[in-house]
């Protein structure tokens, strides 16, 4: 018997022994699969950091690419254009020389009801060529000047038909209104991606108020022709595009009033930051914080656009690693308005706001767009707290007071319409 129970004593040591040790296994296993889930959260944290610097690089090498592009196939026009022009043969004569002449001249006159002349300064140039009889009894010469000045005609009326790109918005694109286009050789540009390289912007019809749509605030930031529907209904009777500074929309005292800007003042401004900075935001790193576009915003990708068209660059992330090369005081950084508790405590925030990086709106933003002005930044300041929306005045009947945007240094303010006054 006493065999026995030492022999149970023995088994029942052992079984607690294993059932220790395995309790040890799962908690060694427990904490080695912890810290894989912590190593692989720090993984795909690295790889979005990773992704993100990647995506900016490769943005800028496409951005070089293009650019190279463009350069290498302007230098190959250029070339094919000498060679062309080293062409020739010694069995034309002076006689022929003067036919070209003359016949440049009668092509001139037919086209003199439809289209523009040729410069004074190009006609001079086939006067020339032919006006010393020496000179004029090279062939080669003569084919030279031939073939110079109906380069220069194709490119200029390349040229002509390429700065008329016309841009509607705010008001509905009808067929009558891609005939009218189609009647001055203009191009119709509808998709936002390309409201950049539009020369002309029609955002008003004298019926219906001007929107500050993106494209519109595109355009502002990058042409002063914002016009009136009447410009292209007036050159498509033409069969050409009219001056348009005889259709500036400066009279939408509606618009005017909603957005607290007078037009007028926007287009000069536009004018002068574009040739002082190249653009409203030349200079400026903007960063949208996170939530900011698509609610109350448009979209992500037409902020970046808007931003582009102003001369401003986008910051994707605003992390150490990623503003180490960027100046902090000339980085802005937009929030929703009202800003979002997120927005407000943001590490990043927080830690540029304090190095002298702006903080402001997206109303803010989209006043000084709409002004061309970066208010409380240039020297004639304007608050952006004061800004007027189209649905606060609607449904009020006057201007509505938002609380002050980060930066702001009085509640109150003299605007620039009254200061002028």
């Amino acid at each position: 018997e006493e065999e026995e129970r030492v022999k149970q004593d023995v088994v029942a040591e052992a079984k607690h022994i294993a059932e220790e040790k395995t309790e040890a296994n799962a908690k060694v296993k427990a904490e080695a699969k912890t810290a894989a889930a912590a190593a692989e959260e720090q993984r795909i944290v690295a790889e979005a950091e990773a992704k993100d610097e990647a995506e900016a690089e490769a943005e800028t090498k496409v951005a070089e690419a293009k650019a190279q592009a463009v350069a290498a196939a302007d230098a190959e026009g250029q070339v094919a254009a000498e060679n062309s022009e080293r062409e020739g043969t010694d069995q034309e004569t002076t006689e022929q020389g003067r036919l070209d002449a003359e016949r440049l001249a009668e092509e001139d006159n037919a086209a003199a009801k439809t289209g523009p002349k040729r410069s004074a300064k190009k006609k001079a140039a086939v006067a020339a060529s032919f006006s010393d009889e020496k000179e004029a009894s090279s062939p080669k010469r003569q084919k030279r000047a031939m073939h110079s000045l109906r380069s220069e005609d194709k490119k200029e009326e390349k040229s002509e038909n390429e700065e008329v790109r016309i841009i509607i918005t705010g008001i509905g694109v009808t067929a009558k209104h891609k005939k009218m286009v189609q009647a001055i050789d203009g191009v119709l540009v509808e998709k936002v991606e390309d409201a950049i390289t539009a020369t002309h912007a029609i955002a008003g019809d004298g019926k219906t108020a001007l929107r500050r749509t993106p494209k519109l605030m595109i355009c502002l930031c990058k042409t002063s022709n914002i016009l009136d529907l009447k410009w292209l209904t007036d050159s498509a009777k033409a069969k050409k595009a009219l001056n348009p500074n005889d259709y500036l929309l400066l009279n939408d005292k509606q618009a005017e009033k909603s957005y607290d800007f007078i037009m007028s003042e926007t287009l000069e401004n536009g004018k002068s930051v574009r040739s002082e900075r190249g653009g409203l935001l030349g200079g400026w790193s903007i960063h949208f914080c996170k939530g900011v576009a698509g609610k109350k915003a448009p979209p992500e990708n037409e902020l970046r656009l808007i931003v582009g068209a102003a001369g401003g660059t986008m910051l994707k992330t605003i992390t150490v690693k990623a503003t180490k090369n960027v100046e902090a005081e000339k980085i802005i950084l937009i929030t929703s308005d009202p800003a979002t508790s997120a927005q407000n405590s943001d590490k990043d925030v927080k830690r540029l706001s304090s190095l002298g990086a702006k903080v402001f709106t997206t109303s803010w933003l989209f006043h000084c767009i709409i002004t061309q002005q970066l208010h409380q930044i240039d020297r004639d300041p304007v608050h952006a707290e004061d800004v007027e929306t189209p649905a606060s005045s609607a449904k009020k009947g006057g201007r509505k007071r938002k609380a002050a945007t980060p930066g702001s240094s009085s509640p109150k303010r003299e605007s620039s319409r009254r200061r002028r006054k």
